[in-house]
């Protein structure tokens, strides 16, 4: 009755955030546009109309959650420029006789780490260099990758910088009341809980519920094997002449890709398209088996009856890509954004759970987690060929920065600085401000450096977001949405908070953690409102609740960004996520559940 009562005195204005937020959420699930261009949209409109004033929007571009994370990017940059994460993470290379303590060894400090620094970057450098220790012990990687994934997740529930959407949290808090904010341990009290609950469940059990998949380097020659046919080109052949181009659009059709040429004992590899064929070339085709007959039937080409094409996964001419949970590439295809000439390599075939793509992959449309398999013709040069958050490499980097003792202590020294003057002295926003100042005033990071590590994606979604929630508070529409909720959140406070955790949990699972968050706090505070005068005590217990369940996405690949960098390596499926991930949630929400209500002392 109150709802029927509210909806027959909302005007335009009420109507239209209602259904942007509906649009919000079923383009953000269905991934109709990147995922900060939709919140962005969605929050840029409420301005334009004028529902939302101006000064509203420039303070979520100024808002602290902004520069703080910005901040933190320069800061994690420094520890790789100075070479201390990677000499950090090759001292987590497992050193335990068992597989109990290789994951002692191995998890333990990813989950410190992750307190302190982004987990993303992290994840990324121990990728490759944990994935060929496990081939170099004759051990399957999938054992290893998502562990680190979730170890990294429950390390970032500790302290206020673990993770960004520890910090969103906080700037939502902010932006409701300034003496909200929260303090930089204030998460860890139930998050330090949470992560040694969830590390020894990954340290016990892990083994029994990951799959023991083969690695997609140990499976490609066998599968190329089965798919690659080699012909040379006879006198008189009606391929002399024609360019790689001419030949793959009028000729092969897009159904092959062409791998390799040899001429006069010399190899081509991934040959351009306007290499033009030869005669007595060797020409290295990669395609589908049913269409290999479509070759025999072209004049001038003759089968080579043994194959000598040996694909060299250590030469600087092959690289392999993992595809981002937010790139920009998800949905579309290699054909659609040109990825050779943006790129500057040739995909032969695309690895996705536990299966290979091989051949017509150029109308195949993209997913996160992806691995791409690409030869260049040119050396590789990694800082030419990734410009972007879109892609990541795979392979152990061959342009490690070199380890230098004294960028390294400098860098050691700021950021105990920063933690020391974020808990005892001033804001996290100064402390950050402070600490990346220092490091590119210490030429640890180069201000062009500096601007290139910021993920300016992120931040445009997070100025996307807190405009959509201040549009949610300003027409009422988060109270009316907040007055359907109320039943569900009862009175008691184990079963409000449970509720709380269950309902972001499923909205993060959906449409990734920071977006379900922008989108769920102003709903959920302002629920609270009608229950009660929020104390600062209920109001850090439903913060942090949030927070928590935002930052353990454990469910599916896409919820969180490392999920979606182990994905493609481990050769994992979406329910190998779920099998291992339902048990480590609901361990996660019972500790929820009984201790936030007993820390924060709520009645």
């Amino acid at each position: 009755m109150i709802i029927a009562q509210q909806l027959l005195t909302f005007g335009w204005q009420e109507y239209l955030i209602i259904s942007l937020l509906i649009l919000t959420i079923i383009a953000l699930i269905k991934e109709y546009f990147p995922i900060e261009i939709t919140l962005f949209i969605a929050g840029i409109i409420p301005v334009i109309l004028g529902i939302v004033p101006t000064d509203k929007f420039f303070y979520s571009i100024a808002n602290e959650t902004v520069v703080t994370i910005a901040m933190l990017f320069i800061v994690v940059k420094a520890f790789e420029t100075s070479g201390l994460i990677h000499v950090i993470s090759k001292s987590f290379l497992p050193k335990g006789k068992s597989h109990i303590q290789s994951l002692f060894f191995l998890l333990s400090p990813v989950g410190v780490l992750s307190a302190f620094l982004n987990n993303t970057p992290i994840v990324m450098v121990l990728v490759p260099i944990i994935r060929k220790w496990a081939l170099e012990k004759k051990l399957s990687p999938s054992l290893f990758l998502i562990p680190i994934s979730f170890a990294a997740m429950l390390g970032g529930t500790c302290t206020l910088i673990g993770t960004s959407t520890n910090l969103v949290i906080n700037g939502l808090l902010q932006a409701a009341n300034p003496a909200f904010g929260l303090s930089f341990f204030e998460i860890g009290k139930i998050g330090f809980f949470c992560a040694v609950a969830g590390l020894l469940f990954l340290i016990f059990f892990s083994k029994y519920l990951l799959p023991v998949r083969v690695d997609p380097d140990l499976a490609l020659p066998e599968e190329m094997k089965k798919m690659m046919s080699q012909f040379r080109i006879l006198p008189g052949s009606s391929l002399i002449g024609k360019s790689i181009k001419e030949i793959g659009q009028n000729i092969l059709k897009g159904s092959f890709s062409i791998l390799e040429i040899t001429r006069d004992s010399n190899r081509i590899e991934a040959p351009r398209a306007h290499v033009v064929i030869q005669e007595n070339d060797v020409i290295t085709f990669l395609g589908e088996l049913n269409q290999i007959a479509a070759l025999h039937a072209i004049e001038g080409l003759e089968s080579v009856a043994d194959p000598k094409f040996n694909l060299d996964k250590l030469a600087s001419h092959y690289f392999e890509y993992t595809i981002t949970a937010n790139s920009s590439l998800v949905g579309k295809t290699l054909k659609r954004v040109n990825f050779r000439i943006r790129y500057g390599g040739s995909v032969f075939a695309i690895y996705r759970q536990g299966s290979y793509h091989i051949g017509n992959i150029s109308e195949l449309p993209l997913r996160a987690g992806d691995i791409l398999m690409v030869l260049s013709s040119k050396e590789h040069d990694e800082k030419e060929f990734v410009s972007n958050r879109d892609i990541f490499t795979l392979l152990p980097s061959k342009e490690i920065p070199l380890f230098s003792k004294k960028k390294s202590f400098t860098v050691a020294l700021i950021m105990i600085a920063m933690v020391v003057l974020a808990t005892s002295y001033t804001s996290m926003m100064i402390a950050s401000i402070i600490a990346a100042v220092s490091l590119i005033l210490f030429r640890i990071v180069t201000p062009r450096k500096a601007f290139e590590a910021i993920n300016w994606n992120l931040l445009v979604m997070i100025i996307g977001g807190l405009t959509l929630s201040k549009a949610l508070e300003v027409t009422n529409v988060a109270k009316y949405i907040a007055h359907g909720f109320l039943p569900l959140l009862g009175k008691n406070p184990y079963f409000f908070v449970a509720t709380i955790f269950i309902c972001t949990t499923i909205f993060t699972e959906l449409i990734t953690n920071t977006a379900a968050v922008l989108i769920l706090f102003p709903i959920f505070f302002t629920g609270l409102s009608l229950i009660t005068v929020p104390s600062l005590d209920v109001v850090h217990a439903l913060a942090i609740t949030v927070a928590i369940a935002g930052s353990c996405s454990f469910l599916t690949p896409i919820g969180y960004q490392t999920n979606a960098i182990v994905f493609g390596p481990g050769g994992y499926k979406y329910t190998d996520y779920f099998k291992i991930g339902l048990p480590l949630n609901l361990i996660i929400l019972i500790l929820c559940t009984f201790l936030i209500p007993i820390i924060w002392g709520i009645s």
